[in-house]
């Protein structure tokens, strides 16, 4: 993540949000006009122009909402920027609109479904940072196969070798089960270990209470809603929430969040809230039948 002063972003810190942000994206489009090198060149100069903040002047936090609003944009429609030199409209309003008809995908609200539906309609041109780890992962294994030509047979003592590594484990473990016998002389360190371990337990005894609502790195519309405090199943979004949409988008893509369906671990308060009503009116009905 980005380091921020205390009085806001300037050129140059904007600058490398941009290139964070293209760099999580590729594009599929088969334009072959290329006028910049980056799937998507957008300067953080003429977005200071667009809104109106002076040479020499930081994007303060008041600005933040309408500089994501441009920023997902422009991601979101990256295929009709690719390697063009992207210009800034002005009007923010006209950004809003676009963003608004685009989230939800041109209904009069923007209702979950929808929000899911337009995640995922980016979601091939957008690298999360776990994706991208299985494919470097992919291509390191496929490297070493080259390398090797049979995948590490050639070396023809792994079978010995781990055959000494088998006996030395059943050799440690025997000495480490006779507790009877001699002393073991890894004893004392491993008390010490244990000492050692319980002290760091207990200093994280309060960790281990905090219990996980929402996945780690991962995005969905129901995050979007629950970071908005809404329910996705009976709330919607209008276009005064655009610019935290945006907010929200941005640092999710920047973090390297992967694009899911659900990100919940456990249900909404809704939910038992609407189960509990359906078993109290099913049993409500029960008791009714036994006593008519």
């Amino acid at each position: 993540m980005l380091h921020v002063n205390g009085t806001g972003l300037n050129e140059s810190y904007v600058s490398l949000l941009i290139d964070k942000l293209v760099g999580k994206f590729t594009r599929t489009s088969s334009n072959s006009t290329i006028l910049c090198s980056e799937p998507l060149c957008l300067q953080s100069k003429d977005i200071f122009k667009a809104l109106a903040i002076n040479e020499g002047e930081d994007l303060l936090e008041g600005n933040f909402g309408k500089l994501s609003i441009i920023l997902t944009y422009h991601l979101l429609n990256i295929n009709h920027f690719c390697h063009q030199n992207a210009s800034v409209n002005p009007d923010i309003d006209y950004y809003k609109r676009q963003l608004f008809n685009t989230l939800g995908q041109t209904q009069q609200n923007i209702r979950a479904n929808a929000l899911q539906k337009a995640l995922e309609d980016i979601d091939d041109q957008y690298e999360s940072d776990e994706e991208k780890h299985d494919d470097d992962s992919h291509e390191s294994e496929e490297h070493v196969t080259d390398d090797h030509g049979h995948g590490g047979d050639s070396h023809g003592h792994i079978d010995d070798h781990d055959d000494d590594h088998t006996d030395s484990e059943e050799s440690s473990t025997m000495t480490t089960n006779v507790h009877g016998q001699d002393s073991d002389p890894n004893e004392s360190h491993e008390s010490d270990e244990s000492d050692h371990h319980d002290d760091h337990d207990d200093s994280h005894e309060d960790d281990d209470d905090e219990v996980k609502v929402i996945k780690t790195k991962c995005v969905s519309a129901g995050t979007i809603f629950d970071e908005l405090d809404l329910d996705p199943e009976e709330d919607v979004l209008d276009i005064d929430t655009v610019d935290k949409i945006s907010q929200l988008l941005v640092y999710h893509f920047m973090t390297g969040a992967r694009i899911q369906k659900d990100c919940r671990i456990f249900p909404r308060k809704s939910y038992f809230r609407n189960n509990l009503l359906t078993y109290m009116d099913a049993s409500m009905i029960a008791f009714l039948k036994r006593n008519s």
